[in-house]
């Protein structure tokens, strides 16, 4: 009974142990503490700005505007038709980080408390274009998940191992 219960116990155990590991390896070479923006405009023509800014900001900039909203992200998401509005977009003052001009744009922004906004516009606030966008973001560390399930992962292998040696020791005294 004890062997199968040790044989029980170290398969999960290495298992935890296995993937408490992979955990703290991602964490330690695939994370960065900032989030990064890629933008182009369909038409290589079009003065683009892309940028992060409070949501308060952008929403009181295109009050009254004909504009898009995109909410959902995925492979199913259309691209969006962008009007700015208020005068020329990058002469704004509210976005966070900017970037702007022809061909791709891209923004690096270490992320902070609050509500934001991406906003993809037209530099002179023409309506009308068409931007893609692709958007990467860290997950938020995943030491602690890795430490924890490190130790678990450890004890209970331990623990099934234990069972497997008094197994053993008990068929080799009878």
């Amino acid at each position: 009974m004890a062997l199968v219960l040790g044989v029980l116990l170290l398969v999960p155990g290495l298992a935890l142990l296995v993937g408490g590991g992979a955990l703290l390896w991602a964490d330690s070479t695939h994370r960065t503490s900032v989030a990064h923006l890629t933008s182009d405009a369909t038409d290589p023509g079009t003065d683009l700005v892309t940028g992060i800014a409070a949501a308060s900001g952008i929403a009181g900039y295109l009050d009254g505007v004909q504009c898009t909203v995109v909410d959902d992200l995925g492979s199913g998401a259309s691209p969006g038709t962008e009007a700015a509005g208020g005068g020329r977009s990058g002469d704004q003052t509210f976005w966070t980080p900017r970037a702007g001009g022809w061909g791709t744009q891209q923004l690096t922004w270490r992320a902070a408390s609050g509500n934001w906004a991406l906003g993809a516009m037209d530099a002179g606030g023409s309506p009308g274009i068409r931007v893609t966008s692709t958007a990467g973001a860290t997950a938020p560390s995943l030491a602690g998940l890795g430490w924890g399930l490190l130790v678990v992962g450890g004890l209970v292998s331990l623990v099934g191992v234990l069972l497997i040696v008094l197994a053993a020791r008990r068929k080799a005294e009878h």
